[in-house]
């Protein structure tokens, strides 16, 4: 399973989530920052809007996402 990581979800960023989650050959999991909860609000609602199997994780700070990234 692959992780995929979107810093910034405003009303581009948001934009960008619904075309990863369109991401077929395999499950992901999403990590989706953003400072503001309003963002991060409207990025739940746009990925709502798109039908798909990937794992989603929400943080207000980057400091939360995983420390670690390891490449195939």
């Amino acid at each position: 399973m692959s992780n995929i990581f979107i810093i910034g979800v405003g009303q581009l960023g948001s934009r960008h989530l619904q075309g990863v989650l369109k991401y077929r050959n395999e499950n992901l999991n999403v990590f989706v920052s953003d400072s503001s909860l309003e963002a991060l609000k409207t990025a739940g609602k746009r990925a709502s809007e798109v039908e798909h199997n990937h794992f989603l994780f929400y943080v207000l700070k980057n400091s939360e996402l995983p420390r670690r990234l390891t490449w195939p």
